[in-house]
């Protein structure tokens, strides 16, 4: 009850909030000239409260540490940092004013809101409904990143584009799905495509796709992904041997069909591989290939481990993986 008491405070205290940002950066007299009518800018105070509100919301649901909404709104900086990324970014779009203007003004709103909060969200990004950035210390989020509804990012995540300088402009940072949770330390780079209901680790570094329904996590200083009845199987360990070899360690091995597949996670055609030999806990495998080593134009090769037709374990360039294989003799 004390909460929906004071929801009505706190959905007042944003619409004021968002006025008065707006009104801070954008005079009056220039939404005069604009022939932006008092109607107008209620509306689009309206439109932002909203995403404001459900952002709030979610967080107050699927965070235990939250409290009560007073609290939340008042207190987290990091609830701050989506706050101010709403009205940035509404400004940012805004066809009333003037390209230049409009994203001056939302660079200058997002500038000041990264020194008080340490999270740094482009105005240009598209985020969905329900966001939520929990602990934020050294999020960022680039200029083309688009997030689905229902995300939930800790710490430290990096949404970025795989270069430093000199990156081409153009979409150069992920498309990340509905419902994803991204773990502490974790960096997503370049223009991938991360699906729905996806679950990335702590501390993982994803720079190709990932299918829905998946879980991304180190392992031995091996990044795996999987989809969610892992319990199954465990593979922990794929080491390239002379001859074109390979050999898998885990557990629960006997019944496994394995197939190479690239960076698009497409299985590879021209590269076979077949079990010489395998038990609960090793496999044994040879790769053929079906043309010249120095033809394929495959970076990195993952290997995806397929059970029961329903389970399966993709290994994503596990110790150089398509390095090795591909200079093997």
């Amino acid at each position: 009850m004390e909460d929906n008491n004071n929801l009505q405070y706190i959905t007042r205290s944003i619409k004021e909030q968002i006025r008065e940002c707006i009104n801070i950066y954008i005079p009056r007299n220039e939404w005069d000239a604009l022939k932006m009518s008092s109607q107008l800018l209620d509306e689009l105070i309206q439109e932002i409260a909203v995403y404001i509100e459900e952002d709030l919301m979610a967080l107050k649901e699927k965070d235990p540490a939250a409290g009560k909404l007073e609290y939340v709104f008042k207190a987290y900086l990091s609830f701050k940092a989506v706050r101010y990324y709403r009205i940035a970014h509404a400004i940012y779009c805004e066809q009333r004013l003037e390209v230049s203007r409009r994203e001056q003004i939302a660079r200058l709103m997002s500038e000041r809101v990264k020194v008080e909060t340490k999270i740094e969200i482009h105005p240009a990004s598209q985020i969905g409904k329900r966001f939520i950035i929990d602990h934020g210390v050294g999020v960022v989020i680039g200029e083309t990143a688009i997030i689905g509804d229902d995300c939930y990012i800790l710490q430290g995540v990096i949404i970025g584009a795989r270069g430093i300088a000199y990156n081409q402009p153009g979409k150069r940072h992920p498309t990340i799905g509905n419902n994803v949770q991204i773990g502490g330390g974790s960096r997503l780079l370049g223009p991938i495509n991360i699906g729905d209901n996806v679950i990335i680790n702590p501390n993982c570094v994803v720079t190709s796709n990932i299918p829905r329904d998946t879980t991304v996590s180190i392992s031995n200083q091996m990044q795996i992904s999987y989809n969610k009845q892992k319990e199954r199987i465990l593979i922990y360990g794929v080491i390239p041997k002379p001859n074109n070899q390979i050999e898998i360690y885990g557990k629960n091995l006997s019944d496994l069909t394995l197939h190479f597949i690239d960076e698009e996670t497409n299985i590879i055609d021209d590269i076979d591989i077949e079990v010489l030999s395998r038990d609960e806990e090793k496999i044994c495998a040879q790769v053929y290939y079906y043309k010249e080593k120095v033809n394929y134009p495959y970076k990195k090769i993952n290997l995806k481990a397929v059970f029961d037709k329903q389970t399966e374990i993709v290994i994503m360039d596990a110790v150089g993986l398509g390095k090795n294989l591909l200079r093997s003799s």
